[in-house]
Formats: C-alpha cells, structure tokens, sequence
C-alpha cells in the first residue's frame, strides 16, 4: 500500500493528465478522504502553485451543508494535493436519465439546496460558474450537495485566473454574458440554476440543440421554455419563475439563487413544509405507514431495474469534484455514483460493488454504551437551534423564518418571518433572553431582531453592520454582544439600540460568555491570508481583548463548559483553558457545531453520521451517537436531552445514561 505523508492511498478513483485521485486513509485524524494529488512538475512552476493555493484557500472558506468541504491542501513531498471529504450518492442527471422527470415538489427541493450553496459562495465572493444536474449529488436521504467548484472564480477578482483565452462552464446551463466577456457575478449562476430547474421538471435541458453554435445562439436570442407545456402536472406559475431565472438580462433575473427559490416554493400550488435555509427540510413524517416520506415526495433514490433494495444496489464512491480552478485544469473529478453512465463532466467512474463500504469521518468511541434516541422532534428547518433556560421552548432558525418550538410536544407554537445568519455559524445566531420571554435573532444583513416569544411575533429589531452572526445575551438580559464584521456590537436590548462597540479586527465569527458573564469569548480568523483561527478573550465591561489563543483555521463556532471554551475550526475541534492561554485538539473530530451542558462536564459535536459525546476535562471522545445527516445545529436542553438539527428536521437524544 502506497502511502502519502499522513495518507494510506487505498485505491485510485480516477486519474487525468495532470493527476491521480485516490480513496484514502488519512491517519491523522482516523478517516476516510478523496485525496487528488498533481502531477510533480505543477509544483515546479511557483505561478501555478500560487493559483492553486490561492483558489484552493477560497474554496476551502465556505462553510455550508450543501458543499463539500476541502479538509486541507498544500504540498507532500514535493506535490501538490488536495485532502476532501468522501461521499456517498447519485448525480442529478444519473437520477434524470434512469427515473425520468421529479414531481414538482421534489424539485423545487433539489433546486432550494442548490441555491443555499450558492448564495453561501456568493456572499463570500464566488460564483461556481458550472452548476449543471452532474454537479448536484442526491444522497440515499435526499440530502443535496453542489460539487465541483473546480471552476470557482472571484467575482471581484482577475477574471484570467482559471484559464487565459477561454470560457469555463456547460454550454447548456450557461448565461448569454458568458459568451460575450461581460464580467460575470452570481446571477450568472441564477440563470443556470433555472436551466437546472426546468431540466429537474422535464427531463430536459431548456434549449436541446445539438452543436455549439445552435446552443449558444440559443440562450442569446430565444425565449426560455415553458415546462408546464412539456409535461402535464407542472404548475403554470412555475413557468414565470424558470423565465424570470433565465432572462437574458442579469437585472431582470432573480438577485439570487435563494430569491429564486422561494419563487419556486410560491409557485407550487400545494408546497410541502420546506424553508428556505441551509438544509432544507423535506417535510418527512411518520404517516402510520412505515413510510416516512411526506406525501408526493418520493425522495429516495429508486433501486435500479433487477435490484431488490438497498442491499442490491452498486455502490459507488463519491469525492466532490471541488478545489481550485487550476485544480479543474489539472485533474480529473473523483465522482464514482450509483448505477448507469458516469455523470457527464465529472471524470471516471470507478465500480466499487465489491469492495467494503467506506466508513464516515467519525472518531472512534471509547466506549458501547450509546444512550437511546428519542427521535423526532419537529419536520421543521433547522439552520440555528437554541433552546431557553428552562429547556421548554427552542428556536429553530431558518433562512428565511423562525420557528418557536414546544420542546415538549414538538408543535410549532409560530413561525415569525425572520431568517437568521446562515452562511458562517451554525451556533450562536440566535439566543433567549435569561427568563425566556424575548429571544433574539441575527440575520444574514447585520440586522438584530427581538421576538416576544408567548406573542410569537417580532417586537423590535436594530442593525448592527454586516454581521458574522455571534449573539451572546448577558447573564441579566441587559446586553446583547453580536460579532460583525470587525467588532463586537454592544446592543442595549431595552431599546433595542447599539451602545458602543469593541474593535476585534477581521474577522470574528462566533461568541459566547462565561457563566458568571465577565468575560466574552470571540471566534475569529485571519480574514486577508492564512485564515488562522484564534480565540479572543475580551472584556466586555472594559471593551478591548485581553487574550489571543491559536485554535483551529477558520474558527467557527464557540461553547463554554465549565472553564473551559471549545472552538470549532475547518477541520478541527479545539478545547481551550483561557486561563492558562493553551488549546489542545479534539482527535479524531471534524464537527459541524458544538454545545455544551450547564455544568461543562460534557459537549456535543455533530459529526458525519452521528454526535460526539466529547469530556472537555481531557478533551477526549466518549462515544459517538448514531445521528442521520446531521447538518450542524445543536442545543443542550438541559434534563438529559439534546436537540439535534438534521436534514430532515430536529431531533432529540437522551444523553443521561451517557
């Protein structure tokens, strides 16, 4: 077995002209990773590898469910690689062409996850410039991811950076600017997204010419298609929304990919219970049946002709085509998928129906003993959840909308129409006040809005700049402290009213106080270069920062336990000791959030196919809870339970026996 620095390169995915892919065993962190390595001469050319570090860097800063994640990427001995997480799935197209056309439900679903990756990119300067159905993977659960942003670019950058004299993308999915050299931004990738959008209702792509020329006079000149006209079903008011998304003009399409979404959601003559933010959920519950699909949305993938079920079907494995633009030049996509032809674009295809199943990215548990789920709460989105004091009510925040939840009963008390901060935490946008009467929601705009929670209505709301989306409440319900763009925000929530404010520097994420409320701790990383991730310590009384402690890149999210602080990072799970100045990592954990229980004596990490039940005492694993698809939210209740966000909704564990 050929073995790569920390990596045990167990079989090659694909290879290309310029480099191999290979499933691999990064021993470091104990998992599972697509691992594409360049050819050795890219690495002699310092150009190259520039670009290449530098797209790679871009890629690697999104944080969203939808995408998937680039781990690491550097050099080896010598080569340039890319370390990305290992997936199971179908392509979009693969499902087309073997099940035929979606019911409209189901695609307005693949299209609404579609677009919080992209509205996730472009906030943070990119724009995917290929979104095509071979780029959207539908997991066995219905979970959507956007791959291949292989072609990414800048949009306020050099737009020579991928490729010199040449133009980057699908002819069928591409705007009309694309063949001019009009400079491009994310509505460009709205109007693909539209294209994706009547292909998931029809079966094909919006103008089917064959040859170059035919294609691309196409999406110049003529109207776009009306599917409701192509296959009976299709509601009407759909066709408006695929028209506007493909106007010729950017300025008469929809500003962004969620806008065009939530059109298609409108469009629907009976819409399922679907919310606009990062995961969507798919409005799955129990009908007495044994079917757990909501009516109409028939979300799992069909086993393929002469199968008998899951445990017939081939497997295949899935490494998202992602990294840089030289990246896209320069190796193959490592995109195995279940069943038929490889998806079109996406590089080889490896049949692995006889090798073992991959394992997830999970640390492995000190101990069998795995306490009961309870199972779920609410079908509800779930992009932030947060839970009162009492641990009787949780919000579950959305994109686009807030649901007050009964933590007892799962019902949703009222939906207010506020969306939280969704591209960078998943904890910490949203808090109650210490009695449990007010809850405080940041959206994605800088925007602070107060919900009276028994009126289940918004009450007041104050702008605090472009927000990162941190709220931490002070321990008597005066002070709101919300991370921006460079400071801290000190809010007056009587008012609500911004008092003053603590410079931090770029950029601070995510924050949280200490039990006894004296001291603040910020999330933060290096924004301009290397992305180092620290943790600040700051005086909320005395308004400056009082310490530095070196966490993870790209440090995301923050939970106190105890006196103790844990810091999620890109790749890493960091506890730190704020009085002594150290941080140790977590090994074996790649979360998608944290929280921790009241007494610190325990937190809780979602993780690729379960929750790692970590000590931060030692800052070790205990064991890791079966979890399907969590997507990152998470709240401590408080009497032994632990809320869970999912893609398909909000789940609770029992954890007491733990």
């Amino acid at each position: 077995m050929e073995t790569f620095g920390p990596y045990q390169l167990l079989e090659r995915l694909g290879r290309g002209g310029m480099g191999e892919v290979f499933r691999a065993h990064d021993t470091v962190r104990d998992r599972l990773v697509a691992l594409k390595r360049l050819i050795p001469d890219l690495a002699d050319d310092p150009a190259f590898e520039a670009r290449f570090r530098r797209e790679s860097a871009l890629v690697a800063k999104l944080n969203e469910p939808h995408i998937i994640p680039i781990h690491d990427f550097g050099t080896i001995d010598g080569r340039l690689y890319l370390d990305m997480r290992l997936v199971e799935g179908d392509d979009l197209g693969d499902l087309l062409r073997r099940d035929g056309p979606l019911t409209p439900e189901r695609a307005v679903d693949v299209i609404t996850q579609l677009a919080s990756a992209l509205d996730a990119a472009h906030a943070d300067g990119l724009v995917h410039r290929d979104v095509k159905p071979s780029n959207a993977l539908v997991t066995a659960g219905g979970f959507v991811y956007l791959v291949d942003f292989g072609i990414a670019r800048s949009i306020t950058g050099d737009t020579s950076l991928t490729a010199t004299g040449s133009t980057v993308g699908t002819l069928h999915y591409m705007a009309p600017e694309r063949f001019d050299g009009r400079r491009i931004d994310g509505r460009a990738d709205v109007y693909a997204l539209a294209c994706v959008l009547h292909e998931a209702l029809t079966g094909s792509r919006p103008f089917p010419a064959t040859g170059q020329l035919a294609v691309m006079g196409a999406h110049l000149t003529r109207d776009p298609p009306r599917p409701s006209e192509l296959r009976e079903g299709i509601p009407g008011s759909l066709d408006a929304v695929v028209a506007r998304g493909m106007a010729k003009d950017p300025d008469a399409r929809y500003p962004t990919a969620g806008a065009l979404a939530a059109a298609a959601r409108t469009a629907l003559t009976a819409p399922p219970r679907v919310g606009a933010s990062v995961p969507a959920s798919r409005g799955l519950r129990a009908n007495g049946s044994g079917d757990s699909r909501a009516p109409g949305v028939p979300w799992l993938p069909t086993p393929a002709p002469g199968g008998t079920g899951a445990g017939n079907r081939r497997r295949w494995l899935v490494a998202a085509g992602v990294g840089a633009g030289v990246v896209a030049a320069a190796i193959v996509g490592a995109v195995t998928l279940s069943g038929g032809a490889s998806g079109a674009g996406l590089g080889p295809v490896v049949d692995t129906s006889s090798l073992p199943a991959p394992t997830t990215a999970r640390p492995a548990p000190t101990t069998t003993s795995a306490p009961a789920a309870i199972g779920p709460l609410a079908t509800v989105t779930a992009r932030t959840l947060a839970i009162s004091r009492d641990g009787r009510t949780a919000l579950a925040v959305g994109e686009a909308d807030t649901d007050i939840l009964d933590v007892t009963t799962g019902a949703v008390r009222a939906t207010v129409p506020v969306g939280g901060a969704f591209v960078r935490p998943v904890v910490g946008t949203a808090a109650f006040s210490p009695g449990g009467t007010r809850a405080y929601v940041v959206d994605q705009d800088g925007g602070l809005h107060v919900i009276d929670v028994t009126a289940g209505r918004e009450v007041g709301s104050v702008s605090v700049g472009n927000s990162g989306g941190g709220i931490a409440v002070s321990a008597d319900g005066t002070r709101g402290y919300v991370t921006t763009s460079s400071t801290v925000a000190v809010v007056d929530l009587a008012g609500p009213t911004v008092a003053s404010r603590i410079d931090v520097g770029n950029a601070p994420v995510s924050d949280a106080l200490a039990a006894d409320g004296t001291t603040l701790f910020v999330s933060w990383y290096e924004l301009q270069q290397t992305g180092a991730g620290k943790l600040l310590v700051v005086d909320p009384v005395a308004g400056r920062v009082t310490a530095e402690i070196a966490v993870g890149d790209y440090a995301r999210d923050v939970a106190v336990a105890g006196s103790r602080v844990l810091v999620t990072a890109r790749n890493d799970l960091s506890v730190v000791d704020p009085v002594v100045g150290t941080s140790r990592f977590v090994a074996g954990v790649v979360p998608l959030g944290i929280a921790a229980s009241s007494d610190g004596t325990r937190a809780y990490a979602p993780v690729d196919g379960g929750l790692a039940v970590i000590d931060p005492a030692s800052a070790t694993v205990r064991t890791v809870l079966p979890v399907t698809d969590p997507t990152g939210p998470v709240a401590v209740i408080g009497d032994g339970r632990v809320l869970v966000g999912t893609a398909t909704g909000v789940t609770v564990l029992d954890v007491s026996r733990e």
